[in-house]
């Protein structure tokens, strides 16, 4: 049969075979499969065809080699996948084997999730065989039953692994198996991962094998070599890419120093063993260059210190093999992982490392970069070899920089053209490399090409060159009078599409301006868009908290306000710049109280300004500015006759200078206060003390000319402030227990400046701030309390009855009583008025009387508090107790209890057990739990009046059983602990009347028989008061009670 004939057959045949596998359903029965094409057979797909004369004809064995290919392909569509497989491995030593193997690998591929667990191991068994025969067995055979175990080892990577790592470590592997286990680990990544440390502990032996085979030479070992390392690096890549992924490694038990020690140890006999050996004769360059690519593979997962011993030796071995061969692609791609891993973040030491490799480096990139200018396209922005060249100028952009100017000075036009790419292609990158673009024309000793093509760049490049503005900056001043006009043009024209980079440089100027940055901000301040975006870009500036570097914060400070002054010194339109107004009076306003300071020397003084820059005078003369651009000029005015100004610059004055301010802006700025207390708000709860200082300054002054200011601002203020100014009430409420003294002072003293109709109105509000602001009134600062308190006294006439529940006039009691046990006398006495003041209030009397009544027995107990103002304070509050008590009769007991001025307070303390038995008994039971209290009282005088007290309780018969058992242990104690001898003499008295009274006996005669007895002077033998304290105890009219 001729050539052509055949070929026609073949056709026909195809064809037919095609049709047929078109139109037959796939059948999962058994199929014969006639494979004896040797001795003509036909398959059951076979069409006869009548031979045509004059056609060129296939040998017999090309027609029957392809007939049984399309047999295969017509079988693998009507069969199952894994029938089919079976099948093919019965027949496959009777049929060419490996266009059998080829048909495997094909259905393998497409429909290995078909094939079964069995099936595949009768497949991997016999690929395996196939591949390890021997020399007589065709290559194409063994590569195909190689690509059979990469196919199914996309399934079944464990079974694969486990069949190919059974290896004679006395046998030097073969070739073929190695690629196999190459191309495995890169076709099935995750599922090769947890057997890829077995696999790679496996082959170190073989590694060593190599070298110690002596008969075997060296052109023999190198496809070996070159196989291992094909292995190695399929490997590392493929665990790289594992580790590397979005979520990490999809398997915890894989893990990327687990793999350390073994990878140490390839690496180490590759770079001292194989790459020396060979290297010193150079006999394959291919394997030099495999070498270096799998150490290089190798080295982002070295151990650190496996890295940072060889890092420089691994770059010289880089760099010399591309001496050799010029392979510039494989150049990048080594030097691009090595530095990756040696300059990772956190490993400092490898910087050191590679530190002195970086000038060999730079050479070597400039060459390959340079030879792509005359001989090869362009360089592609992601070619390796520059993007090794931004990952050196990010770690070291001062010698890169150096190295490329230098370069650019070259007398060589190919030299220059390539550091023009390198300085081009560093523009163009990211980050770290903003010294290098204006270090080209910075130099004044070339600033004539190197410019020009610095400018070239500039000109494509200006909007990736924001970042690289304070470097440009700083570059060209110096040789700004050799730049041409175009050069000038260009750089101007870049830093003025940046204007917020171009005021970072500004800031970094010398402090105090010199006139041409004056200048400089004035221009940028005179188009009112410009100057409202970069004044909000200043305010951002403002350290929020305050710095660790003090100085650093001081002087960042001073030069934002600096720059501020300068732009708001600009006469233009008010209307634009009122939408920046409220945040930038806040930022000013907050920063009004910094104290920090710059050293003298940290400014450069000139003769046109001030020698020793000063942040609060700054920001205060800032904030002038700022009133003034806005064209608030009765609120300068008024502040200025108020000396409100040089209040704010002093830190005594400061919370004075802020009321001030406050007050200004409510009179004469009522559109902006709505956002002005929007961007003050959040500083109520600041963590810098000062801020909240500065808030609750403003607030507290707020709140109180909100109803008294005569504009109308309060509308909008309220529709801020969600209708009502509750929600402002709220956040003031929380600065009640703020751990700034002054800042609760501040709050009560604008709570004590409240009008009457405000205390009315929110009445419930500010009780409940002075309550929490009087929590742990026993333990808390004495002048926040008579803050407090002072405040308390003021709002209490004014408060509606249904302003207060009981639970908060409950609240407020309970803190004022804790204050007589304090040992400051200032807070006893402002305890024992502020309870009048709660006395004579209708509104807290409606719910507390009875509590009322006992308090004001308790302060009875303190009538000789060691401070006469404390005791005049008590007889003042017993004589104006209002409703709480009947008060002429209490009058009457203290009159009764006086002779020639003086009041007997034993007396006095017994009339009043006895009043309140018959006129108030449902007080006795709150009364006797507070006298006990008293028993144990720091005062030894309250102490005592306790006992006499309790004593006068017995002696009327007042107690119940279970009460005089309470006090007859309570009297036990106390006169065992007592130490002051007129209190343990009361209180002995009071227990052997308490035995007296349970045994009914009258043997002694009861205390206040004693000093009511009409005969004698008995009633001098109790304690008295002095005479002048009587004559000093005014009686004050009620308050006014509010319905």
């Amino acid at each position: 049969m001729t050539k052509g004939r055949s070929g026609a057959v073949a056709a026909v045949t195809r064809h037919n075979a095609q049709a047929r596998c078109a139109v037959s359903p796939r059948r999962s029965a058994p199929l014969e499969i006639q494979t004896s094409v040797e001795d003509g057979g036909e398959t059951d797909c076979d069409d006869t065809v009548d031979e045509s004369e004059g056609l060129e004809t296939d040998s017999p064995r090309e027609v029957k080699a392809k007939s049984s290919q399309e047999t295969l392909a017509c079988l693998s569509l009507t069969m199952e996948p894994d029938l089919f497989c079976l099948k093919c491995l019965e027949y496959l030593e009777l049929a060419h084997p490996t266009l059998v193997l080829q048909a495997v690998e094909k259905v393998l591929r497409s429909q290995i999730e078909d094939i079964s667990s069995s099936t595949a191991r009768k497949v991997i068994a016999v690929a395996a065989r196939l591949m390890g025969s021997d020399a007589n067995m065709p290559l194409d055979t063994k590569q195909a039953a190689s690509d059979v175990l990469v196919a199914v080892g996309c399934g079944f990577p464990g079974e694969v692994l486990q069949t190919m790592c059974v290896i004679d470590e006395d046998v030097q592997p073969e070739i073929m198996w190695l690629n196999t286990l190459a191309h495995l680990l890169r076709a099935n990544v995750s599922g090769t991962m947890p057997h890829l440390l077995n696999v790679l502990t496996r082959l170190l032996p073989q590694m060593v094998n190599v070298l110690s085979v002596h008969s075997v030479e060296a052109h023999s070992r190198a496809p070996v070599q070159v196989a291992l390392c094909s292995v190695l690096t399929s490997a590392c890549t493929s665990l790289q890419e594992y580790v590397s992924g979005p979520g990490g490694s999809a398997d915890p038990t894989v893990k990327k120093q687990d793999f350390a020690p073994v990878i140490d140890s390839a690496f180490e006999t590759i770079l001292k063993c194989w790459l020396v050996l060979d290297g010193r004769n150079l006999q394959s360059l291919r394997l030099q260059e495999t070498l270096v690519g799998a150490l290089a593979a190798m080295s982002p997962l070295l151990s650190p210190e496996t890295l940072q011993a060889n890092v420089t030796q691994l770059v010289a071995a880089s760099v010399e093999v591309y001496k050799h061969s010029s392979n510039g692609e494989a150049l990048g791609q080594n030097v691009r992982q090595i530095l990756l891993a040696a300059l990772e973040p956190g490993f400092t030491s490898h910087h050191v490392a590679i530190y002195s490799s970086v000038d060999r480096l730079l050479r070597a990139l400039h060459q390959e970069i340079c030879a792509r200018q005359e001989t090869r396209p362009p360089v592609d922005e992601d070619n390796a070899v520059l993007s090794s060249l931004t990952l050196l100028a990010n770690a070291f952009p001062k010698k890169v920089a150096k190295f490329i100017v230098g370069q650019l000075k070259s007398s060589s036009e190919p030299g220059r053209a390539g550091s023009a790419a390198m300085l081009a292609h560093l523009l163009r990158a990211a980050g770290k490399a903003d010294s290098l673009a204006p270090r080209g024309p910075g130099e004044p000793s070339f600033y004539g090409p190197s410019s020009t093509i610095f400018c070239k760049i500039l000109e494509g490049r200006r909007a990736q060159l924001k970042e690289q503005v304070p470097e440009i900056l700083h570059a060209v001043q110096p040789c700004l009078p050799h730049l041409t006009d175009r050069q000038l043009r260009v750089v101007a024209h870049i830093v003025s599409q940046c204007p917020e980079e171009l005021t970072k440089a500004l800031l970094n100027e010398a402090l105090p301006l010199d006139r041409s940055s004056r200048v400089l901000w004035r221009a940028l301040g005179s188009e009112s868009k410009m100057s409202r975006r970069l004044l909000a870009f200043l305010m951002r500036k403002l350290p929020r908290d305050p710095a660790e570097d003090c100085v650093s914060t001081a002087r960042r400070t001073l030069a934002v306000t600096t720059a501020m002054q300068e732009l708001l010194a600009v006469p233009g339109g008010t209307g634009p710049f009122q939408r920046v107004f409220p945040r930038l009076f806040g930022a000013l306003l907050l920063h009004t109280d910094c104290r920090e300071e710059i050293p003298q020397e940290a400014g450069t003084p000139s003769q046109d300004t001030p020698r020793e820059p000063s942040i609060s005078r700054e920001i205060v003369l800032a904030l002038k500015a700022l009133l003034a651009r806005a064209k608030l000029r009765k609120a300068t005015d008024q502040l200025k006759q108020e000396a409100a100004w040089a209040k704010l610059r002093s830190p005594d004055s400061h919370p004075e200078g802020v009321r001030l301010l406050a007050r200004a802006m409510v009179e004469h700025a009522g559109p902006q206060l709505p956002g002005i207390m929007e961007v003050l708000v959040p500083s109520l709860s600041s963590d810098r003390e000062q801020h909240r200082v500065t808030a609750t300054a403003f607030f507290s002054e707020v709140s109180m000319w909100l109803r008294a200011a005569l504009t109308a601002p309060r509308s909008a203020v309220l529709q801020l402030l969600g209708g009502s100014e509750k929600p402002l009430l709220k956040s003031l409420k929380r600065r009640a227990q703020d751990p700034c003294v002054r800042v609760r002072l501040l709050l009560f003293q604008g709570i004590e400046r409240s009008t009457a109709a405000q205390v009315t109105e929110h009445g419930r509000e500010l009780l409940a701030i002075l309550c929490s602001g009087l929590q742990d009134a026993d333990v808390a600062d004495r002048q926040a309390v008579l803050g407090a308190l002072s405040a308390l006294s003021q709002v209490l006439p004014h408060l509606r009855r249904d302003s207060v529940s009981r639970d908060v006039a409950a609240g407020v009691l309970e803190r004022i009583t804790a204050l007589w046990e304090r040992e400051e006398a200032e807070l006893r006495c402002a305890g024992a008025t502020v309870l009048g003041n709660l006395c004579r209030c209708p509104a807290v009397t409606a719910h507390i009387r009875h509590e009322l009544q006992v308090a004001l027995v308790q302060l009875a107990l303190h009538l000789q508090d060691p401070s006469p103002e404390v005791t005049q304070a008590c007889l003042l509050t017993l004589n104006n107790s209002g409703s709480v008590l009947d008060l002429d009769t209490v009058r009457t007991l203290i009159s009764r209890n006086q002779d020639r001025g003086a009041l007997f307070v034993d007396g006095f303390l017994e009339d009043l057990a006895a009043f309140l038995a018959s006129d108030f008994p449902e007080a006795l039971d709150g009364a006797f739990s507070c006298v006990l209290d008293c028993l144990n009282s720091r005062s030894p005088a309250v102490r005592a009046n306790a006992a006499v007290f309790t004593e006068s309780l017995i002696n009327k018969n007042l107690l119940g059983r279970r009460q005089w058992q309470e006090v007859v242990r309570a009297l036990t104690r106390a006169k065992q602990e007592e130490s002051d001898a007129l209190a343990k003499s009361c209180t002995a008295q009071a227990l052997e009347n308490c035995s007296a009274s349970q045994c009914q006996s009258a043997a002694t005669q009861p205390v206040w028989k004693r000093l009511f007895s009409p005969q004698g002077d008995g009633r001098r033998l109790g304690r008295t008061l002095p005479s002048e304290l009587n004559d000093c105890v005014p009686e004050p009219p009620l308050a006014n009670e509010v319905p």
